[in-house]
């Protein structure tokens, strides 16, 4: 393996031995998945030359050697410099979903051409630029403990300083946004404010909705400070209502209502009918975002409303059947809703028994019949059987406190 920490300010000569500069930075260029060494930064006293690969003759164990050319071009601004620019820059590591930073940079020959193909985040990294690599190797032996190598591959990664994102590691700001909101949460949280705002820039509403659902009290709150009110309402548009509603609680009442006025009409009755329910009912826990369908539908209907309308809602366990004046009538687990013949009435599939509970009754009702019914949601109704929302399983989990250390 090839490490760049190995080069950098070692003489670099001329094939007939002669000292021409100390190597300060090598130049990139983005081609393909992994970039390629396009010249080495020499430096000579005050002036620094870039030396171009085509005058690279080899590369030995600690230094390049090179065929002198008439004339060596200057470092010009708007070179890629590989040490300068991504060397102790943060970045995230898409595979393990954190945020770290480079320590070392990993290099491989493809034919003629070296490519940057990792960067090392480990120790062994560290240890190489302190020069203190042979007292790991040493203390490794003494203790039999092997540290960890830490190199993730450079397509794995995403910048996330400004340095870095003008460089671009070969991925965009689209491979954050694939990552599980938990993910990015947790990434999100790691950062600085400037790199939690180019972030942040880079994800569409629906995205940061998704992080905020994921992210602590503490981290939603610095998010938001950091939003324009209009786009603040925008992302808690986005968010599932009893999240959305959750936050807003959270709020100083009259940013609250401001921000409620902001949002749609529609979305805003919903928030503010959960904020209407007292802290310790089912109704401050329950969510309105659920499959609800007419209970004279046939399956086949029922399963054309799931893939058209129903699919851009957040994927449900149950579909919930009510009559014509909004009450309950029957409730179908998705998986026995796919098995029955499309022609089947959805009256036909009601179990016997419906397991409910009330918008004002205790939350832990609702966590103890889920429970004991091993159900994953549980619909709410009014007093007169209205179907008001449901309460579901990991939600209801959030009333179970880890009990705290002596």
């Amino acid at each position: 393996m090839i490490f760049l920490s190995q080069y950098l300010n070692r003489p670099v000569r001329t094939v007939d031995g002669r000292k021409v500069g100390t190597l300060r930075d090598v130049t990139f260029v983005s081609e393909g998945d992994f970039p390629v060494v396009a010249g080495l930064v020499c430096a000579k006293g005050r002036q620094r030359r870039v030396i171009p690969w085509r005058s690279v003759d080899r590369v030995t164990l600690d230094t390049f050697v090179v065929r002198e050319e008439a004339a060596w071009p200057e470092l010009g601004p708007a070179e890629r410099l590989l040490a300068l620019d991504v060397m102790d820059s943060q970045v995230v590591d898409m595979d393990g979903a954190h945020v770290v930073r480079v320590n070392d940079l990993q290099l491989a020959w493809q034919g003629q051409i070296l490519r940057v193909v990792g960067v090392d985040i480990g120790p062994w990294g560290l240890a190489r630029r302190l020069g203190l690599a042979p007292a790991l190797a040493w203390l490794s032996r003494a203790l039999r403990w092997q540290p960890p190598e830490g190199v993730v591959r450079w397509d794995m990664v995403e910048p996330v300083e400004k340095q870095t994102a003008t460089v671009r590691l070969r991925v965009s700001s689209d491979r954050l946004a694939r990552l599980h909101p938990a993910d990015l949460a947790d990434i999100v949280a790691e950062l600085g404010h400037e790199q939690r705002s180019q972030v942040l820039e880079a994800l569409d509403d629906a995205q940061l909705a998704g992080i905020m659902e994921e992210a602590s009290p503490e981290l939603q709150s610095a998010i938001l400070d950091g939003l324009d009110e209009e786009r603040a309402a925008d992302v808690l548009e986005e968010m599932e209502p009893d999240d959305a509603a959750d936050l807003l609680s959270e709020l100083p009442e009259e940013r609250a209502r401001d921000l409620m006025e902001r949002m749609d009409a529609e979305d805003a009755s919903e928030v503010r009918d959960l904020l209407a329910y007292e802290d310790g009912t089912v109704g401050a826990l329950m969510t309105t975002s659920f499959w609800e369908v007419p209970a004279s539908w046939s399956v086949g209907r029922a399963l054309d409303w799931v893939r058209g309308e129903g699919a851009a809602d957040e994927l449900c366990s149950y579909l919930y059947a009510v009559d014509a004046e909004g009450r309950l009538a029957g409730v179908l687990s998705f998986r026995h809703l796919v098995r029955a013949d499309v022609a089947t009435p959805l009256a036909a599939l009601f179990p016997g028994q419906l397991v409910t509970v009330g918008a004002r009754e205790p939350a832990m009702s609702a966590l103890e019949k889920l429970f004991h019914y091993n159900l994953l949601s549980l619909p709410v109704l009014q007093e007169d059987g209205r179907l008001l929302g449901v309460v579901g399983v990991l939600d209801a989990l959030s009333l179970v406190h880890e009990p705290e250390e002596p």
